[in-house]
Protein backbone atom coordinates (compact mmCIF):
# COMPACT_ATOMS: atom_id res chain seq x y z
CA UNK A 1 0.00 0.00 0.00
CA UNK A 2 1.64 3.39 -1.10
CA UNK A 3 2.04 5.89 1.75
CA UNK A 4 -1.16 8.18 0.02
CA UNK A 5 -3.20 5.08 0.29
CA UNK A 6 -2.28 4.55 3.97
CA UNK A 7 -3.16 8.33 5.34
CA UNK A 8 -6.07 8.01 3.49
CA UNK A 9 -7.02 4.92 4.85
CA UNK A 10 -5.72 6.02 8.54
CA UNK A 11 -8.01 9.45 8.17
CA UNK A 12 -11.54 7.32 7.68
CA UNK A 13 -10.10 5.72 10.81
CA UNK A 14 -10.10 8.34 12.64
CA UNK A 15 -13.45 10.24 11.36
CA UNK A 16 -14.89 6.74 12.92
CA UNK A 17 -13.63 7.06 15.59
CA UNK A 18 -14.56 10.46 16.50
CA UNK A 19 -18.10 9.85 15.34
CA UNK A 20 -18.42 6.72 18.05
CA UNK A 21 -16.90 9.38 21.10
CA UNK A 22 -19.20 11.83 20.05
CA UNK A 23 -21.87 9.43 20.12
CA UNK A 24 -20.71 8.26 23.32
CA UNK A 25 -20.37 12.10 25.02
CA UNK A 26 -23.92 12.67 24.05
CA UNK A 27 -24.67 9.46 26.08
CA UNK A 28 -23.06 10.52 28.93
CA UNK A 29 -24.36 14.00 28.59
CA UNK A 30 -28.02 12.37 28.92
CA UNK A 31 -27.04 10.08 31.58
CA UNK A 32 -25.60 13.21 33.51
CA UNK A 33 -29.38 15.53 32.81
CA UNK A 34 -31.42 13.02 34.21
CA UNK A 35 -29.52 12.26 36.92
CA UNK A 36 -29.20 16.34 37.84
CA UNK A 37 -32.77 16.41 37.21
CA UNK A 38 -34.57 12.96 38.38
CA UNK A 39 -37.74 13.38 40.42
CA UNK A 40 -40.86 12.25 40.67
CA UNK A 41 -41.70 10.56 37.34
CA UNK A 42 -45.26 12.13 37.67
CA UNK A 43 -44.80 15.46 38.00
CA UNK A 44 -41.35 15.50 35.72
CA UNK A 45 -41.72 17.85 32.68
CA UNK A 46 -39.40 17.82 29.85
CA UNK A 47 -36.35 20.08 29.93
CA UNK A 48 -36.54 22.50 27.94
CA UNK A 49 -33.16 25.07 27.17
CA UNK A 50 -33.14 28.96 26.67
CA UNK A 51 -31.14 29.89 23.38
CA UNK A 52 -28.50 30.96 26.18
CA UNK A 53 -28.13 27.39 27.10
CA UNK A 54 -28.45 26.14 24.11
CA UNK A 55 -25.32 28.67 22.67
CA UNK A 56 -23.18 27.68 25.91
CA UNK A 57 -23.81 23.94 25.15
CA UNK A 58 -23.21 24.25 21.70
CA UNK A 59 -20.36 26.28 22.07
CA UNK A 60 -21.71 28.89 19.24
CA UNK A 61 -22.76 32.37 19.33
CA UNK A 62 -26.90 33.34 18.91
CA UNK A 63 -26.04 34.19 15.75
CA UNK A 64 -24.96 30.89 14.25
CA UNK A 65 -27.76 29.34 16.09
CA UNK A 66 -30.08 31.41 14.16
CA UNK A 67 -28.41 30.97 11.10
CA UNK A 68 -28.86 26.95 11.38
CA UNK A 69 -32.05 27.99 11.95
CA UNK A 70 -32.70 29.76 8.77
CA UNK A 71 -31.35 27.32 6.86
CA UNK A 72 -33.00 24.64 8.51
CA UNK A 73 -30.10 22.75 9.87
CA UNK A 74 -30.51 23.80 14.23
CA UNK A 75 -32.28 21.52 16.41
CA UNK A 76 -36.16 21.96 16.32
CA UNK A 77 -37.23 24.49 18.54
CA UNK A 78 -40.45 25.42 20.23
CA UNK A 79 -42.16 28.78 20.32
CA UNK A 80 -43.51 30.56 23.33
CA UNK A 81 -45.11 33.78 22.65
CA UNK A 82 -41.84 35.65 21.76
CA UNK A 83 -39.40 33.19 23.70
CA UNK A 84 -38.08 30.18 21.55
CA UNK A 85 -37.27 26.75 23.25
CA UNK A 86 -35.48 23.75 22.42
CA UNK A 87 -36.96 20.25 24.31
CA UNK A 88 -33.80 18.38 25.56
CA UNK A 89 -35.30 15.33 23.63
CA UNK A 90 -35.25 17.24 20.38
CA UNK A 91 -32.08 18.30 20.85
CA UNK A 92 -29.99 15.12 21.58
CA UNK A 93 -32.45 13.50 18.47
CA UNK A 94 -30.84 16.25 16.72
CA UNK A 95 -27.14 15.60 17.85
CA UNK A 96 -27.57 12.15 17.15
CA UNK A 97 -28.31 12.74 13.44
CA UNK A 98 -25.85 15.14 13.05
CA UNK A 99 -23.01 12.61 14.57
CA UNK A 100 -24.28 9.80 11.94
CA UNK A 101 -23.54 12.04 9.09
CA UNK A 102 -20.10 12.80 10.12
Amino acid sequence: MSPEARIVALLGQIQGIAGQVAAVQIELQELRDALRHDSDDSSREEIEYTISQLCTKLGVSRQTLWSWWNTGNGPPKRHYGRRVKVAHSDFVAWQRSRTKTA
